[in-house]
């Protein structure tokens, strides 16, 4: 497994090119479907499900 020196979380077209760069792209439920194809993950939780949140809790 490669190493991660990078991770990133996103929702929108603003986050595109973040999630093209970074080595681990995770996408929110509730984000469009674009980023959602370039995420390496996809929460099964919203941002206002607190998505992020538990991701951490569970690194």
């Amino acid at each position: 497994m490669a190493e991660i020196l990078s991770f990133v979380f996103g929702d929108s077209h603003n986050d595109i090119g973040m999630f093209k760069k970074a080595d681990l792209s995770v996408a929110v439920k509730n984000a469009i479907e674009e980023l959602k194809k370039e995420a390496d993950i996809v929460l099964p939780y919203t941002n206002d499900e607190d998505g992020v949140a538990k991701f951490l809790e569970n690194i």
